[in-house]
């Protein structure tokens, strides 16, 4: 149970990364760059500071993507 846990977490991180590198790499090269590689800071940056239409989403579905793969971890060692 916590294996699946694990990967919808995973799946949901990897889903809010997409949409937050794709918005900036619409905008530049060099931002997209800078949100692949500092990605946990640059998300809260992005949606709280810079686009909350666009951003807040992603932000959200992130956020609850790493605390449904904690659970799953959590389960797992148990």
């Amino acid at each position: 149970m916590g294996s699946i846990f694990v990967l919808i977490g995973t799946l949901m991180l990897m889903y809010s990364l997409i949409i937050i590198v794709g918005e900036n790499l619409k905008d530049d090269l060099f931002n997209g760059i800078v949100a692949l590689l500092l990605y946990p800071i640059f998300v809260f940056y992005y949606s709280l500071s810079i686009n909350y239409e666009k951003g807040h989403r992603a932000m959200f579905i992130g956020v609850c993507g790493f605390f449904v793969l904690i659970i799953g971890r959590i389960i797992g060692l148990e």
